[in-house]
């Protein structure tokens, strides 16, 4: 069964070292790569959960542990699209559970961001 006492936070990856603040440009295009594989795994059928939010950096959306504006931006549209995908999909009616997940337990997609403030950053 699974070991509770295993689950990594970013509290306790941030005391490991896990995950640093301070990133390269090298870190963050990885990071960048990684995350269009993530989405376009959520657009593959994977919950936003399992595929998307498996980076760490999204979790804290109020409070950033990255500062920097490149992936601040990165973020934001990010975050804008898969909010604009939900939207399309819920408000077209056309998907089953099986092919696309739609309950975002809990994260925040952007929905409240604005396009305007993202195209201008």
């Amino acid at each position: 069964g699974m070991q509770f006492d295993q689950v990594m936070t970013i509290e306790k990856a941030l005391n490991l070292g896990l995950l640093p603040k301070d990133l390269t440009t090298e870190q963050l295009i990885g990071i960048f790569d990684e995350l269009m594989a993530c989405e376009m795994a959520w657009y593959d059928g994977n919950s936003v959960a399992h595929s998307v939010f498996t980076c760490m950096y999204l979790h804290e959306y109020e409070t950033p542990l990255i500062t920097n504006s490149i992936f601040k931006a990165y973020k934001d549209c990010l975050l804008k699209c898969c909010s604009t995908v939900m939207e399309a999909v819920k408000t077209a009616d056309v998907y089953d559970e099986e092919d696309f997940v739609i309950h975002q337990f809990s994260f925040k997609l952007g929905e409240s961001l604005e396009e305007e403030k993202i195209t201008r950053a």
